[in-house]
């Protein structure tokens, strides 16, 4: 809720994204603080609907978790280049290059 009215009836597409994304280190910390597993992360299209410096603070959060995360992307962001732990892959017409 913001204010309280649904966000999604408040709040912009990217606000929303921008919360729902907050809310994500969360959701995967519980679990693994309870059962000891951890999660996979998938992201879909980074950066879609993100202003120009959402997807940093986001990808720093996720770095900090143990989790394993999968983004993809329509373009690298530069925060994702030059990643020491991390593996780029490119697919250009259904083949996969790393």
């Amino acid at each position: 809720l913001w204010d309280n009215v649904r966000a999604a009836e408040h709040a912009s597409r990217g606000q929303q994204k921008i919360a729902l994304s907050a809310l994500l280190p969360a959701q995967c910390e519980l679990p693994r603080k309870q059962t000891g597993k951890y999660c996979l992360i998938l992201v879909d299209d980074l950066t879609a609907e993100f202003d120009t410096g959402s997807p940093a603070w986001f990808v720093e959060a996720l770095q900090a978790l143990e989790h394993q995360v999968l983004i993809t992307a329509v373009e690298c962001p530069e925060i994702m280049t030059g990643q020491t732990d991390s593996a780029l892959f490119h697919v250009k017409h259904g083949r996969i290059c790393q």
